[in-house]
């Protein structure tokens, strides 16, 4: 029996979480993995309830799992806390305490959905991006860190900071994954202005050599925003430090129609964490069932690239960004609702005998 931990957070993390929920749920009893799932408090949930973002309980019952599932975290209602008592830190140190030091970050465009992007067909039409993040280093956790009065003025701090061991194990993480993809890897840094990021493309040159079959590159993290608007399917996995790449992959995600068609997972040497909408596929992953994953692939493309999805997610009209006024008119228009026995049924035929609710408003 594998243990799944499930964390649904705040804002639309419940409502994401309970529909990767069903599929995980299907997927269990399609392959008989005996999964057991227990729910725990994080962020603003966990401070509403207990005064604290991640409680000792949800802790230990993070470090007990073999995998665990994240919604969302934060929200406008929290914003006027105390540092330390932000939903964030719950996040910051969920991955801390698990040594999450791998974030993989996805960017793939279905060519159904060519038209839904922000970018114009021709630019987004080869994209296949996988951005590998340092998630437990550099200036989000540096030390010292501070806010404090000197001389009648306010005067803020933090410490930018990578040792040439956590450079060294996320730089072996990009390159097999560029060996299991094109073979191009692309380092991103700001080699000419900080002494922290001249350390980590020294590092990543010096492992390059155990990798002869990656082609590797290196680009400043200014150069790279530019280039992933300007010409993103050059690029095919990219390597980057905790604050570059936590901008650097939230603008891949949106060279895609949504960040929500895509999922990421953030993960140490043996223990995955996942957030968003395809959550269930790396808890599969952690639990060891390939077939789990495999299967839910091969049944969930057709759902995702189906008319009825597409045109629930992204109506006719002119392109304008999700969530403006206009793109919620269409939305609105178009009032299609799609019954979950129909996407379900895709994904694993046996679902039709499942008791679920007869419809589902798409996000």
């Amino acid at each position: 029996m594998k243990k799944i931990a499930i964390f649904p957070g705040d804002g639309i993390g419940p409502e994401i979480v309970d529909a990767a929920r069903l599929v995980l749920d299907a997927v269990d009893q399609a392959a008989g993995l005996n999964l057991q799932c227990t729910d725990g408090l994080v962020g603003g949930a966990a401070l509403d309830a207990t005064d604290d973002p991640l409680p000792e309980a949800s802790l230990q019952l993070a470090m007990a799992a073999d995998a665990v599932i994240l919604g969302a975290v934060g929200g406008p209602r929290w914003d006027g806390l105390p540092p330390a008592k932000r939903p964030e830190q719950g996040l910051l140190r969920l991955r801390k305490n698990l040594d999450l030091f791998a974030n993989l970050r996805p960017a793939q465009i279905f060519p159904q959905l060519l038209s839904a992007s922000p970018l114009r067909p021709e630019l987004v039409r080869d994209v296949d991006i996988l951005v590998v993040r340092e998630l437990t280093g550099d200036i989000y956790f540096g030390q010292p860190r501070a806010v404090e009065l000197v001389d009648g003025k306010r005067r803020a701090y933090n410490t930018m900071v990578y040792d040439e061991d956590e450079i060294r194990r996320i730089a072996h993480v990009a390159f097999k994954a560029a060996q299991g993809r094109r073979k191009q890897l692309c380092s991103v840094d700001k080699a000419n202005v900080l002494e922290t990021t001249r350390l980590w493309r020294e590092v990543v040159t010096e492992l390059a050599a155990e990798y002869p079959d990656v082609h590797l590159t290196h680009m400043y993290v200014d150069n790279a925003a530019m280039q992933l608007i300007r010409a993103p399917s050059q690029f095919d996995v990219l390597l980057t430090g905790n604050m570059f790449g936590d901008i650097l992959s939230d603008e891949a995600s949106q060279l895609t129609p949504s960040a929500k068609s895509c999922c990421k997972s953030s993960s140490s040497a043996s223990f995955p964490l996942i957030s968003f909408t395809c959550c269930p596929v790396v808890a599969l992953q952690g639990g060891g069932c390939r077939f789990g994953v495999s299967r839910f692939w091969c049944r969930m493309r057709p759902v995702l690239t189906g008319p009825r999805w597409i045109s629930a997610c992204f109506p006719p009209g002119p392109k304008s960004v999700p969530n403006s006024r206009p793109w919620r008119q269409r939305r609105a228009a178009s009032s299609l609702i799609i019954p979950p026995s129909t996407v379900m049924t895709t994904i694993f035929p046996w679902w039709s005998r499942r008791s679920i609710p007869s419809v589902l408003p798409i996000m």
